[in-house]
This record gives structure tokens, sequence and C-alpha cells, in this order.
């Protein structure tokens, strides 16, 4: 940000002192001198579009990223510009995100302790096929693999969004809320009363909302929150949310945590139309979780560290870490990734899986904009001969990532991969099945923003009975889908495919 800054700065005054220079000589019209100084103009503003074209280079983003801005400064120069630094200078993840790390690592540590969970031996639960991934998952995001859990599982929103509510109405302790979006509607404010209700109780309430996925929640409605002795924090808010309603590092994940007892994780925010009382999604299709047990641990982590982070207030943490007796034996691990990350952690369990895979490969996703890894990672599994089958949904939340990963159809399908768009209603589910084994879910999307920028959170769970049920909804969900041929993908109009291709560019961008 810096670099740019004083180029831009040296620019305007050796324009300036080059105007000034003609202006004061003789015989200069003032038309001759406004030729003279738009002239300069064009000059100094190619070296500032090539300066800014080799800092994109040098940021090292994804090659798909780094030559969507390079074309777009090429092509579109002055709107590439402004667009470049509204949406894709890193200088948060430079500056903040390389602190909160060195923080979380202290924090994380001192977390462990008030943990009464003995971890050793637990690999023995796991198949040894995947054992892989536990060991990825533990060195690439210190996510250790926990055995004594119990996993609730709901595939729509509004059954979903009731289990979460019919928790918070139960507790007795704390609450704890991280979300990407929450909406002042009907819903949104049965949350909010809820909430008020138990603070009045005594309940510790503690909330983490994304300033930009949240613009629209409105001063009002956290206002009357606070008042009630509620603690809310934004996750790194705008000052322009609206010209930034996608802009990078967002906090993307879903979690709700009632008494160090219970946790709700997947892909389901708070709103009316999660809750399928929106006319244009009509169904909301969706998975998510309800984990008791020594997962539980790890979720109450990944939100005190977030919590932290924003300036909220040291807390007595051996009170937010109690026993349980739960003895059920379903072997997951709590991953998260994000900007501060030194890996693409969920993009590795992902490309791990996948490269494992012998039999199947299901997968559900909103927005598919692979990178070049999970590219070639499906492509490969599925000319082995692995059953490789997506679904997502047949019409767009955000046109651009809808038209953009509907570019990428193609070249799936010629690699024998099967695309299903949902017909039911909206898909909103982020899904990962491998061989009636391994499963992942989570608020992470099968794209580049979710691999490489938001701040996600999935359950990677390693158990053939769980791993039974979400192949039977997917089943399911095939039958509320549409197979995609490949004469269709071919024989779209021009214009048609020239937008998707359009929008493939913009995509990793927004």
């Amino acid at each position: 940000m810096k670099r740019i800054f004083w180029i831009i700065v040296s620019f305007l005054l050796i324009s300036g002192l080059i105007f000034s220079v003609n202006f004061i000589s003789a015989g200069n019209s003032f038309s001759e001198l406004l030729k003279i100084f738009l002239k300069i103009s064009n000059y100094f503003f190619l070296i500032i579009l090539l300066s800014v074209i080799f800092l994109i280079i040098r940021e090292n983003k994804s090659p798909t990223a780094t030559l969507a801005w390079i074309q777009i400064m090429i092509f579109l120069p002055f709107v590439g510009f402004v667009l470049y630094l509204i949406f894709g200078i890193n200088y948060r993840k430079h500056k903040i995100f390389s602190i909160k790390q060195k923080e979380d690592l202290i924090k994380l540590e001192k977390l462990y302790q008030f943990s009464s969970i003995d971890y050793a031996g637990n690999k023995k639960f796991a198949d040894s096929e995947f054992i892989k991934i536990i060991t990825l998952a533990e060195n690439n995001a210190n996510s250790e693999l926990n055995i004594n859990n119990k996993i609730t599982s709901y595939f729509n929103g509004k059954d979903a969004i009731d289990a979460i509510f019919q928790s918070l109405e139960k507790a007795k302790h704390h609450i704890h809320l991280e979300y990407f979006s929450i909406a002042n509607d009907e819903i949104g404010n049965k949350l909010k009363d809820i909430l008020i209700k138990k603070s009045s109780e005594g309940i510790k309430v503690n909330i983490i909302y994304d300033a930009v996925g949240c613009w629209r929640l409105g001063k009002s409605y956290l206002n009357e929150l606070r008042t009630k002795s509620i603690e809310i924090k934004p996750f790194l808010p705008v000052k322009f949310p609206i010209l930034s309603s996608k802009l990078n590092y967002r906090n993307h994940r879903k979690i709700a945590i009632i008494d160090g007892k219970i946790g709700f994780i997947g892909g389901v925010n708070i709103g009316d139309k999660y809750y399928g009382k929106n006319k244009y999604f009509g169904y909301w299709r969706d998975t998510h979780l309800k984990i008791q047990g020594d997962s539980i641990h790890s979720i109450q982590r990944a939100f005190l560290i977030d919590w932290l982070f924003l300036g909220g207030e040291m807390i007595d943490f051996y009170n937010y870490f109690p026993t349980h007796n739960i003895t059920n034996k379903v072997p997951v691990q709590i991953i998260s990734s994000g900007a501060d990350s030194n890996w693409e952690n969920i993009m590795q369990a992902y490309f791990s899986s996948i490269n494992i895979a012998k039999k199947y490969i299901y997968i559900q996703t909103p927005y598919l904009v692979p990178n070049e890894s999970m590219l070639t990672a499906l492509k490969t599994a599925s000319l082995s001969g692995v059953d490789v089958r997506i679904i997502v949904p047949s019409f767009p939340d955000h046109k651009i990532v809808f038209y953009g990963s509907r570019s990428y159809f193609k070249e799936l399908m010629e690699a024998k991969i099967k695309i299903y768009e949902y017909q039911k209603g909206f898909i909103h589910s982020k899904t990962l099945i491998v061989d009636n084994k391994f499963v992942s879910i989570g608020s992470a999307n099968m794209d580049i923003r979710s691999f490489e920028e938001n701040f996600e959170i999935n359950s990677l769970i390693y158990d053939e009975d769980f791993s039974r049920k979400i192949y039977n909804q997917f089943q399911i969900d095939f039958s509320d889908s549409r197979e995609i041929t490949l004469d269709e993908i071919s024989n779209k109009k021009i214009f048609v495919k020239s937008y998707e291709s359009i929008s493939r560019l913009l995509s990793p961008l927004l």
C-alpha cells in the first residue's frame, strides 16, 4: 500500500513540476500547456500501471488471481486500478494477520491446558487409509483428532435453525455465536429476542459477526443487544460496505456454542432465507451439525482465539471447557483456515482426501471456482475410475460467481465428472464425502476465496455409520437434481459462453 501511495505522490509532484515549468515558459497558450500536461499524465499513468502489475506479480497470489488482475489492468486500466485499490491489496494479511498468527499460537497453548481430553492413542480409532489426512490436519492446522463425539445432522436451514434456537433457550452458563451473516428480519429478530432473554437470566452472551456479511444488520439491532449486556464484536469492519460487500478476508464461519457442551457448525447463517421463508430461494437445502463431546472443545478454542483477537475480554477459560459424559466413538477433527494460516488448511484436506479416494467422491457446493490444484485432483480421480459427482444450485444468489462456476463445467465433464443442478430449491450445503469413510462438512465452499482468503471452519469426520447417512442424503439430492449433459454445455450461445468466461476471471476477485 505504501509503495502505491508514493508512486501516486511522485506522479503528481513530477507532473506538477513539469507543468509549472511549461506554464512559466513564454509563448505557450493554455491549450498547448493542457496538451503537454495530458501527454505527461498518460506516460506517468502507464508507469503507475506497470508498477502495480509488478506488485501484483510480487505478491505471489495464485496464478488464476494474478492473471485475472493483470488482464483487468491491461484491458480496463483505470477501472482495474481503482478496483485493485479497493479489493486487491492484501495489506491486512501482511500486517494484522501476521500479528494474529503469532498471538494465536500463544493463546492456543494456554487454551489447551483447560481441555480435560486425553488425546493419546486416538489415531488407533481412525481408518488407516485416512491417517494421512489426520496427520495433515494436525500439522497444518494444529487440529487434534477427537474420538468421543455425538453428531446430529440437519439437512435444511429450518431444521438447523430450530435446533440452534432450542439449544439457546436451554443455555445455563454462556452462549458464543460467530456468523458471517445475521439478517434483521423475522428469524434474525427471533434470535435477538432469545439472546436478550438469556442475558436477562444472567447467561453470558458473546457474539462475533462479519462486518461485511452483516452490513445491512443496522446499528439499532446491535445497540439493542449491547444495552442488554451482550458483548458483540465486528470482524474487520470496513468504511464503505456497499463498495466492499465482497472485500477480501471475511469471516465466513458459522458457529454456535452453548455452555461449552453443545456446538453447531456447518453452512447455515441466521435469516429468513436460510429458514426457507424467501420466495426467490424457496426451500433452503443446507447441511449443519450439532456436535457434543470432545470436539466441542476444538470449536470453543476457535471461537475464543477469534474473540481475543478482536479485543474481547480475557475470561475464566476453565469454565468454558467443561467435562462431558459422551461415549459415542465418532472420530472428528475440527479444522480452521484463513488468511492468517501458513497453509491452505481446508483445501489441503480436500486435496488429500480426493487423492485417497478409490470408489467415489461426492461434493455439494453453492460456488464451484476451484484452483488449479483442485481441478487437477478432481480430473485425475475421475479419469482413474473414481465416480466423481458435484451438485450445484440451478439459479444464482451471486451472479458473477454463479456464471463463473459454469465456465468450469465443460472441462470437468470432459474428464467424466458428473454435474447436477439442484431443482427442489437452493442448495447451500458445503459437503464432501469419500468412499463412505470420510466426510467434510462446514462453511468452506469449493472455491478459491474459501481456500485462500476467507476465515472458514470445517469438521472432518472419519466414521462409516455417519458417512452412510450423508451418502443416503446425497442419493435423495441426486433424485432432486438434474444431471447436466455435455451437449447442452457445448451448444450454449456465444454470448452466454463469453459472459461465463468474463465471470470466471472476476470470480476469484469478488
